[in-house]
């Protein structure tokens, strides 16, 4: 009962301008220390597609998985909303294994997609990036309740990286 009532506050916590501002604090940081991750870990560089149609087909498909259904499972299922009552060691010790769940979840992806794309699923860059993510989007959930804006967050990125800077698709 308590996971669908987070997954059902989660979806209808309305937005304010706060949480859009909170949106834009957290891409902020996020989006360069990405870039920056990415360019040490040469898991990005400029190579736009160009194949329009496939990119907005898996943008799309991304919408979706990863970005809705990871963080319901990872931020809403797992945290406690901000409406519900919850210590701060409470929230903290949900904030440490949504990332750490989130980090681990992505390896074991490498069976299901191949090894083109297993590789990028096992770069300890890429894991440090999903690490980032993990958190940027745990930080946004805490101040907005809502899976909207973390959905928002979490494609993004995903849709530059295979759309503008050479991310791998499982599908290639």
């Amino acid at each position: 009962m308590l996971l669908l009532r987070r997954l059902f506050l989660a979806l209808r916590t309305s937005l304010d301008r706060a949480a859009w501002a909170a949106f834009c604090r957290e891409a902020l940081w996020l989006f360069p220390a990405l870039a920056a991750l990415g360019l040490a870990g040469g898991i990005i560089r400029l190579a736009p597609t160009d194949d329009l149609p496939a990119f907005l087909r898996l943008a799309a498909f991304a919408l979706i998985v990863p970005a809705l259904a990871e963080e319901l499972l990872f931020r809403a299922a797992l945290l406690p909303h901000p409406a519900e009552p919850a210590t701060l060691s409470q929230r903290r010790v949900a904030a440490v294994l949504s990332v750490a769940l989130f980090v681990t979840w992505h390896p074991p992806q490498a069976l299901l997609y191949g090894p083109t794309f297993a590789a990028m699923m096992l770069d300890p860059w890429f894991l440090a990036c999903v690490a980032l993510m993990g958190t940027a989007c745990v930080r946004l959930y805490e101040r907005t309740g809502s899976i909207w804006p973390n959905m928002l967050l979490h494609w993004l990125p995903i849709a530059l990286w295979k759309g503008l800077l050479g991310g791998p698709s499982p599908w290639t």
